[in-house]
């Protein structure tokens, strides 16, 4: 759909001072709003919700540099592009043009950019065409990192061969929503469809890398794959730690969350009630999970190092 005039609710004129925000309702799109900003002097109208999940931005930081910060999670995003600078967020914020004219202001844009209030980075390539890079970049691991790396790769114009190398069994995944709501179906935590890879024709490849040969600029995983590359990122994220207790080598009702892989066993181990439950930390992850968990017995919080 082309980009369409809207009038800005109540707004007459742009009289926003430096450092200021206002959310500011779109007339003819039910629900549609935008969020204005005034970055060093430079009025800019902007999603109004942060794409990872959906906080108004409106309550957010703006720093003098410009930088508007997520209030739930922390995700950063540039005020006059709406690019995107920290995580926890994905996609970047859609920017939309402003005009003041007659008493009134306008905001121009496609509805469902202002009603989504985020812009998908320009990820389609036809890897193997006529292309102005050379060479394949391989990347070892398959989490956020991974997923930042080409989507950034793609949206720069890189347009040679990207392959990812991934033991976790599933694509990159939104791994705060392991503890909120100890979901162990990966489809459910997906950040991207496999459409979405195969249309920036992304090799996605199950397997564990064994070997890596740096003279012959190759990478070797425990199947028997080969993969040459021409650049090579390591992106193979974290492991949980655990506590240097005999316990967690021997017993088996002793868990870390780190992957959907761990939340299953979690979950099978729970049941639907009555257990007692200990969880080991005192950070968001811990505080999420303890939400999580059905009705239990005893649930107690150990505060120490955390688990993940």
């Amino acid at each position: 759909m082309a980009a369409q005039e809207y009038k800005l609710k109540g707004l007459t004129s742009l009289s926003i001072s430096p450092g200021s925000k206002q959310e500011i309702e779109v007339e003819g799109i039910e629900g549609g709003k935008v969020l204005l900003v005034n970055a060093g002097g430079h009025i800019q109208a902007l999603g109004s919700k942060c794409t990872h999940y959906g906080a108004p931005m409106v309550k957010g930081v703006l720093t003098g540099n410009g930088r508007l910060t997520c209030p739930w999670h922390g995700a950063c995003f540039n005020a006059r592009t709406g690019d995107i600078e920290a995580a926890p967020g994905l996609d970047a914020l859609p920017t939309f043009k402003l005009t003041e004219r007659d008493g009134a202001v306008y905001v121009t844009g496609e509805e469902a950019a202002i009603k989504s209030s985020r812009r998908r980075p320009n990820f389609a390539c036809s890897a193997g065409a006529t292309t102005k890079f050379e060479g394949n970049v391989v990347i070892v691991g398959g989490g956020s990192g991974a997923l930042g790396a080409v989507e950034a790769l793609r949206e720069k114009g890189y347009d040679a061969g990207i392959t990812i190398i991934s033991n976790e069994g599933y694509l990159p995944i939104d791994r705060p929503k392991l503890s909120k709501a100890l979901i162990a179906d990966a489809g459910k935590l997906a950040w991207r469809e496999k459409s979405w890879f195969d249309a920036g024709s992304v090799r996605w490849v199950d397997g564990e890398v064994n070997n890596v040969d740096f003279s012959a600029r190759t990478v070797s995983t425990k199947s028997g794959g080969s993969f040459n590359y021409s650049k090579l990122i390591l992106a193979t994220g974290g492991t949980a730690r655990v506590l240097p207790l005999q316990g967690f080598k021997v017993l088996g009702n002793i868990f870390t969350l780190r992957n959907a892989h761990d939340v299953k066993k979690i979950n099978d181990a729970i049941g639907d009630k009555g257990k007692k439950i200990v969880i080991i930390g005192r950070l968001w992850t811990e505080s999420s999970a303890s939400r999580s968990a059905p009705p239990c017995k005893r649930r107690t919080r150990a505060r120490g190092s955390s688990s993940t």
